[in-house]
This record gives structure tokens, sequence and C-alpha cells, in this order.
């Protein structure tokens, strides 16, 4: 599995608000179960083929009929569902040491800046593997779990450490080549994830965008391409070096330089491979002038995916007019 993505965003979003045969170190969230209990009977009606390391969607979860992004059917990336997070450490430690996981779970939480993500953590035998369960976003704000875990890895590769609390203070040493991150879901039918980091952004006028994106596919993506909606429609993104940059295989994140009242507005991504295309969550960007003001949207027909209303936001200048409608 390839995954394709860049370093952890500069800009800032809005401010509303392995198992297996190897040891584990296992951190659980919140919504997601110990991998003991998978072989409980599934719910009725909901597909049972749970898998270690990420639950495929059947197609009636991830099919669009509606033929988005310039006519062609795409698998879309629903809402973010929480991910796992996977790496090896090289220390000989008492697995049996129940602060040994708190540690590991408080050094996250130091990184990323989010504390309701991970609840504990569970040590199991053989070569030491640890197991991040990350909670899926709560609201737009929220960066998402794919964010956070690259937020990690990042710190951990450019030497970031976690230093264990016992007699020893052991610092873990991290094998780097070890790390795999998985959505909890991807699709069935083999087509790229793609997830941009927030459902929403907001940037003052005349700075920088960075709409940052992660693509995972296996096999490799083939091309990449953004598309703004306007007036319900979705228009393909042209990257001139100029105003627009990335969309590409190597860098997906879209940056936008310089951005203008004209840059507000709605965006998603896909990505292609040789099984489908994928397609990203909707994301806003909303530019805000000198006056502290929010622009966004004004003015203007704007219409909300049904199956994105949980997600996405719209913003307005008070006493002004805005039309939704339904498709």
């Amino acid at each position: 599995m390839t995954r394709q993505s860049d370093d952890p965003i500069d800009s800032q979003p809005s401010e509303p608000e392995f198992e297996g045969t190897q040891q584990s170190i296992h951190t659980e969230t919140e919504s997601n179960k110990e991998n003991e209990n998978s072989e409980q009977a599934p719910a009725s009606g909901s597909d049972s083929n749970e898998l270690s390391r990420g639950r495929k969607r059947s197609k009636s979860e991830t099919e669009d009929h509606s033929q988005p992004a310039g006519g062609k059917r795409a698998t879309v990336c629903q809402t973010d569902q929480g991910s796992r997070m996977f790496f090896n450490v090289n220390n000989d430690i008492d697995i049996t040491r129940q602060a040994s996981q708190k540690d590991i779970s408080d050094t996250f939480t130091r990184v990323t800046r989010q504390s309701r993500h991970l609840r504990k953590a569970k040590l199991k035998k053989k070569c030491i593997q640890v197991c991040l369960d990350i909670t899926a976003a709560r609201s737009a704000s929220e960066p998402s779990s794919l964010h956070l875990a690259e937020e990690f890895k990042h710190y951990l590769l450019e030497g970031g450490t976690i230093q264990l609390t016992d007699e020893s203070q052991t610092v873990l040493q991290i094998v780097k080549d070890s790390f795999e991150i998985t959505p909890e879901t991807t699709p069935e039918d083999g087509s790229p994830y793609v997830n941009i980091s927030h459902s929403q952004f907001t940037v003052p006028v005349g700075k920088t965008a960075i709409i940052q994106t992660y693509v995972i596919s296996s096999p490799e993506v083939t091309s990449i391409q953004w598309f703004k909606k306007e007036d319900d429609e979705d228009i393909p993104i042209e990257f001139d070096n100029k105003q627009y940059f990335g969309g590409s295989i190597l860098s997906p994140t879209l940056i936008i330089r310089k951005t203008t009242i004209g840059d507000h507005g709605q965006y998603l991504c896909t990505a292609t491979n040789c099984n489908g295309t994928g397609l990203s969550n909707m994301t806003v960007l909303s530019l805000q002038s000198d006056g502290n003001e929010t622009e966004a949207l004004t003015d203007k027909k704007v219409s909300i995916p049904a199956r994105m209303t949980d997600r996405t936001f719209c913003f307005y200048h008070k006493g002004k007019q805005i039309e939704l409608y339904c498709t």
C-alpha cells in the first residue's frame, strides 16, 4: 500500500471552538473496541468482513451514483471514521507495566494537541509493535485522524522521542521504516482513499491557503485532480505554479498563493488508480478580511451535498442574504 502526503500543514484551520504474531502496544479509541472483541457477531445489516488493519466498506456505503467531478463515477471517501497507526520499537521493556501505555498516549496527546482521541494502551506478546487507534474528527475545526497520525509520524521521524516513566526513564527506539497508517474503513473496490485534513479552513485575504490532503492507495495512484464547486458544478482547477500549486501524485495537497475573495468556496479532490477513482470529503475555504469578517459563499446560491450536511459549513455577513437549496 502506498501513501502520498506532504509535511504537516503550515496554515491554521478555522478555530470555532498490528496486531498478528508480534507483540503490540495497542492504544484504543473511545469508538473502537479491542481486537479481541472482533469475533462477536456483527450488528444486524452490517458487513462482517472486519479486518485487523481496517474494514473495507461495501459498495452501498461507498458508491456515489451522482457521478460527481466532471461526470465520472467515483467512490466517495465518507467522513472521517478513525484510523490506525503502527510502528515498531527495539527496546526490551516490561510489557506488563501499565504506565508505559499511558506514556505513549501522553506523548501522542502532547504532539498532536488533541486530548480526546486516545483512551488507553494495551501490551501484547513477542516483538514490540505500537498500535494507535485514533478517533475521527468530531467537528469541522478538528483535524482528521489521518492528519493526527501523520503529524505524530513526522514528529518521531524528525527526532522526537517517547520517554517512559519507568525507573530507567527508557526512551523508545523507533524503527523508522516500520510506520504504517491505515484508515478505519477503505473502499471495497480498491480505489484510492482520499482525505482532506479539515472540513473547514480560514485564512486572511492575500495570504497562502494550504489545504492538506492525504491519499492512500494500492495499487499506486496514476492521477490527482482538484475541483472547486461553482453553482453546483465541479470546476477543475488548473495548476499554473503561479497561484495554484501541488495537486500532484507526490504532493496532492492544494496550495493557493495570494488568495482573493474569489477563492472562497467548497473544494474537493479525486485520486485515480487502475481500480477506479476515490473522492475526498468536502472542505470549505473561508477568506478573512482586515476587519476580521469572514467572507464565504455570500450573495450566491449554495448547494450542500446531502451526504455532507454534518460536515459542511457556510458563513455569511450579518444582514446579507444567502440562499440554500436542495437538488
